[in-house]
């Protein structure tokens, strides 16, 4: 019954020839980081890299990055950072752009 919003996410990526919203995505990966499932949610989050990049955005790595902190180590959630930093956001100006702070 978890796996419902994935299940359906999934479909929708694999079936459907439009993108899926930012929200149903957004919202999938909360349900799977709230729940734990944190490699379902990597897996996720890779998908979504390779098949809608648009999609992945400064809310969708803080979803990720709050609930690695909160359940993780603090070692974890730096690797979940640099993961993100590397494979996921990898090569993005927009991570670039809206991270640097402003004087």
């Amino acid at each position: 019954m978890v796996l419902k919003p994935l299940n359906s996410l999934n479909f929708h990526l694999r079936h459907s020839q439009c993108c899926p919203s930012s929200d149903a995505f957004e919202k999938t990966l909360h349900i799977l980081v709230r729940m734990r499932y944190f490699d379902k949610a990597w897996e996720l989050m890779e998908e979504i890299q390779q098949k809608h990049p648009s999609l992945l955005t400064l809310k969708s790595m803080s979803i990720m990055l709050s609930k690695i902190a909160k359940f993780q180590s603090f070692e974890d959630t730096l690797k979940a950072f640099e993961r993100m930093e590397e494979d996921i956001f990898a090569g993005e100006e927009i991570w670039y752009r809206r991270v640097q702070c402003t004087p």
